[in-house]
């Protein structure tokens, strides 16, 4: 099985990964991913679900207090069309909210159902660090080409997000992309003995 996501999505996140997958014959090993603190930005991350149609038509009122009417989707790394099984629903609730933004390496499914796609590097074109859950390695991952076209890097895409909105000191915390790779390689292995116990 192949697929794209764990490479792309960075550290500790392991939604398939542009190479072999699903450990074929290998006993499942679960190793504890380290994390970093979240910031208290006030942003609201939530899985695809509540998007679905048929979850949005269940759902009750006290549901509603917890996500109000989402009007804005922005996905950076992964596909959920590559993810969810019931492609009809999800098509359906895609066209729930207002504006639809993603990064993307190519016109595929995901692309074709955005009103806004960004384009991304992909893993070849960007310095990356990648792990997985079956596997208790960290990998540094050199890029082996310069993005082509008008592709940046993700983190280069929020920067200059950022700049826009007059916060890009604040989101970059003075730091470039290999700041951040070495600041973030140091760190996850500490919070993974930190929280092993």
């Amino acid at each position: 099985m192949v697929g794209r996501g764990w490479l792309e999505n960075g550290p500790g996140n392991a939604e398939g990964g542009l190479g072999a997958d699903e450990n074929g014959g290998v006993g499942r090993h679960v190793q504890k991913q380290g994390m970093l603190d979240a910031a208290a930005n006030g942003v609201k991350v939530v899985n695809v679900s509540p998007l679905r149609s048929d979850v949005l038509d269940e759902m009750d009122a006290d549901w509603f207090a917890i996500y109000p009417e989402i009007k804005l989707v922005y996905w950076a790394g992964g596909n959920p069309f590559h993810h969810q099984q019931d492609l009809v629903r999800l098509r359906r609730a895609w066209q729930k909210p207002d504006t639809v933004i993603v990064h993307e390496w190519c016109w595929n499914a995901q692309a074709k159902h955005a009103d806004i796609v960004l384009p991304a590097a992909t893993f070849l074109e960007r310095n990356d660090i990648a792990s997985s859950s079956r596997d208790p390695f960290l990998i540094y991952m050199q890029k082996a080409a310069e993005p082509v076209g008008l592709s940046i890097t993700d983190y280069e895409i929020f920067s200059e997000l950022a700049q826009e909105l007059g916060a890009r000191e604040a989101f970059t915390e003075g730091r470039d992309e290999g700041q951040w790779l070495n600041m973030i390689y140091v760190r996850i292995p500490a919070n993974v003995n930190a929280h092993s116990g």
